[in-house]
């Protein structure tokens, strides 16, 4: 059993040392799976604690001022460039690009005809990897991006709005493709 797990570990650490353009679709998956359950662990606890420490308030303060550079050093640290996107973005520096919007589409496609989405990997022109995943509306997130007058109250969408003030990311339910991980693995 020790050697299996020694064996698997130093396979997936020469694997990480190869060149991009030597490794798979589903190295790559296996990378992105990785990096976006991580950020995203670490952004969702990071927002409940400001929660706790403050409510909607300190939630949306902390999503402003200290989501992006909490992202940025997690993608320092993986040596990938990481975004979340959406189509109703709550900041405009998300906005997707017309590829983005395309897999956008193919993922809410695929839950339209109940089929559960997995990463889509797509080797670009330049020979950059690009990772994009569905990000799922939890529950808890309703609070601030739910429906307007039932999960999402009006007082705390009045906080939102002072930190962003064209905001599109509300009248969602739980379940709901809120929006997309995108990274890019650069060549």
């Amino acid at each position: 059993m020790i050697n299996k797990v020694i064996f698997s570990l130093i396979v997936f650490i020469s694997l990480s040392f190869r060149s991009l353009t030597e490794q798979t679709p589903e190295e790559i998956r296996q990378k992105g799976d990785k990096i976006t359950a991580i950020t995203g662990q670490t952004l969702s606890k990071s927002v409940m604690n400001a929660m706790t420490k403050g409510g909607v308030s300190e939630a949306v303060k902390f999503c402003n001022l200290a989501a992006y550079p909490l992202t940025d050093s997690l993608a320092k640290a993986n040596h990938v460039s990481i975004k979340r996107t959406a189509i109703r973005w709550r900041n405009s520096k998300n906005k997707p690009s017309k590829q983005e919007k395309q897999l956008f589409s193919a993922f809410e496609l695929e839950k339209q005809q109940g089929k559960i989405s997995e990463a889509k990997i797509i080797k670009q022109k330049n020979g950059d990897w690009l990772y994009a995943k569905p990000i799922i509306l939890q529950a808890q997130c309703q609070v601030c991006h739910g429906k307007l007058g039932e999960t999402l109250l009006a007082d705390n969408y009045k906080t939102i709005q002072k930190y962003y003030p064209k905001d599109k990311a509300i009248d969602f339910s739980t379940g709901d493709i809120r929006g997309m991980w995108v990274l890019t693995f650069k060549n």
